[in-house]
């Protein structure tokens, strides 16, 4: 999908006008960047915010980043990169405030 497609398709077909107000960016500046057929991952980010969408699926869709870089994100993979000691020291501070988590 190209940038052009994803912005025209986000819901209530928005207008460079309101972009730009949303994302604080002058409307020149998205009418240059969409003529290009691109967004910056900050212009992005804001309008997908601003829609209540995901801004990460909104940046996979424009080319900003791939699903492949998720890869080892999320709780599995920070346990696997933490060490002994953090795992301990972490699991102490949930038993000494009682959490259960």
């Amino acid at each position: 999908m190209s940038t052009r497609e994803w912005f025209t398709n986000l819901p209530g077909s928005p207008s460079i006008k309101w972009a730009a107000e949303t994302s604080g960016v002058d409307r020149d500046t998205i009418s240059r960047q969409l003529k290009h057929d691109q967004l910056s991952a900050e212009i992005v980010i804001k309008l997908c915010q601003a829609l209540g969408k995901s801004p990460v699926d909104g940046l996979v869709k424009t080319g900003h980043i791939v699903p492949e870089d998720f890869n080892g994100a999320g709780i599995i993979g920070a346990l696997q990169r933490a060490t002994n000691q953090q795992i301990i020291t972490e699991a102490g501070r949930r038993m000494e405030n009682g959490k259960t988590i």
